[in-house]
């Protein structure tokens, strides 16, 4: 279990008022928080949404809720992404792709084998997936 916002507290010994998660051994599952704060901020505003007709939300319908606002932001950084490479960036994978990783050599031509491939790889926070990056889709082994 990692840490959740409820489980972040203030330290008023310090004197800098620092937030310091309790249990600081614990992983911080950054889906985990991202969800907490959706959920949090629903919560606050609960007043004023009517999905049903009751004051409460189930936990059923808060989950649904905080699962579809949380599609929404992954969403929407997936379009960010696209927004902003860096200069060359797609040029270069595509580069890489063509002319280094599938390219044989001319003294592996004479023994009819192929260099070993070039792997082109992404290290992500645990929940991005870059190929559904329309511009990396088959960029990646």
């Amino acid at each position: 279990d990692g840490v959740h916002i409820s489980s972040v507290q203030r330290n008023d010994h310090d004197h800098d008022n620092s937030v310091k998660p309790s249990g600081a051994i614990k992983p911080v599952y950054l889906t985990l928080l991202r969800k907490d704060a959706i959920r949090s901020l629903i919560l606050q505003k609960r007043p004023s949404i009517s999905h049903s007709s009751s004051s409460e939300l189930s936990p059923t319908e808060m989950e649904t809720i905080v699962d579809q606002a949380f599609r929404i932001w992954v969403d929407a950084r997936i379009h960010s992404i696209q927004s902003n490479f860096a200069i060359h960036a797609v040029e270069c994978l595509l580069r890489l792709r063509r002319d280094i990783a599938s390219v044989p050599t001319p003294s592996l031509r004479r023994r009819r084998r192929r260099r070993p491939s070039l792997y082109i790889g992404a290290i992500t926070d645990g929940n991005s997936d870059p190929t559904s990056v329309p511009q990396l889709r088959d960029m990646f082994d």
